[in-house]
């Protein structure tokens, strides 16, 4: 802004400096030119006088040497039988008629010449004062050179004051900015006394208006966090009662399984609830992907064996670290294969598959279903077309944002729906021109195709 500021002010400046240079040339300009008409005509006045009195050749050749311009040679006199005292320039015909003497200016070669005739017994006598071209503008040079001085002078000022003007400016923009970079790094804290802004009236209700949004903000997130804290806390009920049925039925896989669930549904809990009474974490979160799809999928496996569903997990990468948390890629995965359970028949087949390529982080979820119908919509959150609360994909969405990545619907090779989720991988800075990992992934598909056959 100051930059802004400063350049503003020196186009004003500047034009305004150049329309009054301007006029003020010109006055010079006119000023210099009637001094150098005026002495041009006195000094032929002078010569006139004595030409008047009846002076001879030695006397007119004195008086003209005693003027400044004779003694630059630029005064002259010529008689009416072409003799010449001095330096003549113009013709020797006057152009005034001999009825009417007097002073005029005519053209000569190389300047101007003021020509006063002066009528005598023997005829008529000119005397010419010579003034060159570039005559005026000797006498204004000078005065051109300061007048440029001066408006460069207040360009420079007028930029400086600028500058000076808006430094208060500047610092409470300053502040504005910090204030609003730590609302929108989700540093709420003591909201009220963020932005004190004092000053132009402009920027003080900009400030204040931040100020009511900071509190606005607060105290929605104060409410959604409250809200998240009840909400589970009350869901404690109902799971300790499941707990108690799958403690109640005694061993066995289907028992194992179930009091599984539950302590990972109660370790969900509370880290919800962990999350919802304490102030964001600022730490960059980062895990291992292929750790935890592995340890999910052993999870989904197990259940998928019970109900008879095909199920396949293709991970050849040892590691794939990416710039999100655990949780959050434990609950993609979750979400994106509750989803097959939930909408497709036992029978139908699941595969999951990880692919580390070109900085990506590619996790694949592809069932055999009929697939998802409307994929314009599907990825909304709370927009489904089956009756659940369409979170999973808006979810798993959120989750590929977080860092940098994206997610695409299509139809896979199994027939159904097929998630595509890239993750960028830890540490790696991706540009428009890199290549997409997506590009790897009909090379697996080949190779499934030929394994299945």
């Amino acid at each position: 802004m100051r930059r802004m500021t400063v350049r503003l002010a020196v186009l004003t400046c500047s034009a305004v400096a150049s329309l009054v240079l301007v006029a003020v040339a010109v006055v010079l300009w006119r000023a210099a030119e009637d001094r150098t008409m005026a002495l041009a005509s006195a000094q032929t006045t002078a010569v006139a006088e004595a030409v008047r009195l009846g002076a001879d050749t030695d006397q007119l050749l004195d008086s003209v040497a005693r003027t400044d311009l004779g003694a630059r040679g630029l005064l002259g006199v010529r008689g009416p039988d072409g003799w010449t005292v001095g330096t003549v320039h113009a013709a020797a015909t006057p152009t005034a008629p001999a009825s009417a003497p007097g002073e005029t200016v005519v053209d000569a070669p190389g300047g101007t010449a003021v020509v006063r005739t002066v009528p005598t017994e023997g005829g008529l006598v000119t005397v010419e004062a010579f003034l060159p071209d570039g005559t005026v503008w000797s006498a204004v040079r000078s005065d051109y050179v300061l007048l440029g001085l001066v408006g460069v002078t207040a360009v420079a000022l007028a930029a400086l004051a600028a500058a000076i003007a808006v430094r208060p400016t500047l610092g409470k923009l300053a502040a504005l900015q910090r204030a609003v970079a730590s609302l929108g790094h989700g540093e709420l804290g003591d909201i009220d006394s963020a932005v004190r802004i004092t000053g132009p009236p402009e920027l003080a209700r900009i400030g204040a208006g931040l100020n009511r949004v900071s509190r606005r903000v607060r105290d929605l997130v104060t409410r959604e966090r409250a809200m998240v804290a009840d909400l589970s806390h009350r869901m404690r009920t109902p799971l300790t009662a499941l707990r108690l049925d799958a403690d109640s039925i005694g061993p066995g896989p289907l028992a194992d399984r179930i009091r599984e669930a539950v302590a990972t549904l109660d370790a969900d809990l509370a880290d919800v609830i962990r999350s919802a009474e304490k102030q964001p974490d600022r730490v960059s979160a980062a895990c291992d992907a292929v750790q935890v799809v592995r340890t999910r999928m052993r999870f989904w496996t197990a259940l998928a064996d019970h109900q008879g569903r095909p199920c396949r997990l293709d991970c050849e990468v040892a590691e794939a670290h990416v710039g999100v948390d655990a949780a959050d890629v434990a609950a993609v995965v979750d979400a994106l294969v509750t989803n097959v359970f939930q909408h497709t028949s036992p029978t139908t087949p699941l595969e999951v598959t990880v692919v580390k390529h070109a900085g990506w982080v590619n996790l694949v979820v592809e069932d055999g279903g009929v697939g998802i119908g409307d994929t314009s919509t599907a990825l909304r959150r709370g927009v489904s077309g089956r009756g659940s609360t369409g979170l999973g994909l808006a979810i798993a969405r959120e989750t590929a944002a977080s860092c940098g990545g994206s997610i695409r619907i299509d139809r896979g090779r199994l027939g159904g729906a097929r998630i595509h989720l890239r993750l960028s991988e830890l540490g790696v800075q991706h540009s428009p021109s890199d290549p997409r990992a997506c590009r790897i992934l009909p090379r697996y598909r080949e190779r499934d195709r030929l394994t299945d056959h």
